[in-house]
């Protein structure tokens, strides 16, 4: 199961302040994320984690949504 999370506050107005709390909500997730989706793959898929992650690298260039498995978060 996967579950999105909105990246509707990647453009929002950053350097007005103070931050609204939800920019501060997605500012946290989004430095945590990337570390608990690496520990989360490094236990589902140790051997084959550098594959995987150069697979999201490629998909990454196509701008796919950010998804992150729910059982991960």
């Amino acid at each position: 199961f996967w579950k999105e999370i909105s990246k509707f506050e990647q453009c929002g107005a950053w350097d007005k302040r103070p931050l609204r709390n939800a920019q501060k909500h997605y500012a946290a997730l989004d430095a945590v994320l990337p570390y608990k989706l690496v520990k989360w793959m490094e236990e589902k898929f140790s051997n084959q984690l550098i594959d995987f992650i150069l697979i999201l690298s490629d998909k990454k260039k196509n701008k796919l949504s950010m998804n992150y498995p729910i059982d991960f978060l």
